[in-house]
C-alpha cells in the first residue's frame, strides 16, 4: 500500500462501503512500516561528523617541562641579558634586560592556578630562550629532543 499518497487516507476516511476496519488496520500498518523505514534511513549528523571530529594521534613531544626546568639552572644556556634566580620548587624570578622581573615556573599546575601572576617557562614566553639557537655550532637534527640538545 502506498502511504505517500494522501488520497489513500482521504478515500479511506470518506468511504462508506467495504471493510473499513480492515482497510484502516491495513493503512495504519503500512504507515507504521513507512515510519520505521524512514527512521532507519534518517540522516544522523553525529554519525556523519564523527570521522571529521576524531583527532589523529599526536606525536610525542620532543621536550617537556622537566627538560625546560634544566634551562634556568644553567646560566650558560640563558640568552644574554637574562638573569634567573630560584624562588621555590620549579619556580624562578626572571629578569631580562629592559623588562620588569617576572615570575616563571615549569609546573603546569601552578601556572593553571595563577595565570595572572606566573608565566609558564616554555616556548612563547617572553623570556624563554631560543631553543634552536642554544646549540649553535653543535650538530643537531630536527629530531633531537631538548634533553639531547642540552646534554651537548
Amino acid at each position: 500500500m502506498d502511504t505517500s499518497d494522501p488520497r489513500r487516507i482521504v478515500d479511506l476516511a470518506l468511504s462508506v462501503s467495504g471493510d473499513r476496519a480492515g482497510d484502516r488496520a491495513e493503512l495504519v500498518e503500512a504507515l507504521n512500516r513507512d515510519v520505521d523505514a524512514r527512521e532507519t534511513d534518517a540522516f544522523d549528523i553525529d554519525h556523519a561528523t564523527d570521522a571529521e571530529l576524531t583527532m589523529p594521534p599526536r606525536a610525542t613531544a620532543r621536550y617537556d617541562l622537566d627538560a625546560f626546568d634544566r634551562i634556568p639552572c644553567a646560566p650558560d644556556l640563558l640568552p644574554r641579558g637574562v638573569a634567573v634566580s630560584p624562588m621555590g620548587d620549579r619556580e624562578y624570578r626572571c629578569l631580562a634586560a629592559g623588562r620588569p622581573a617576572i615570575r616563571v615556573t615549569t609546573r603546569s599546575r601552578l601556572y593553571e592556578e595563577h595565570p595572572g601572576s606566573v608565566t609558564l617557562w616554555s616556548p612563547g614566553s617572553p623570556v624563554f630562550p631560543d631553543v634552536d639557537g642554544m646549540a649553535e655550532g653543535a650538530e643537531t637534527s630536527p629530531d633531537d629532543t631538548l634533553d639531547e640538545v642540552l646534554s651537548r
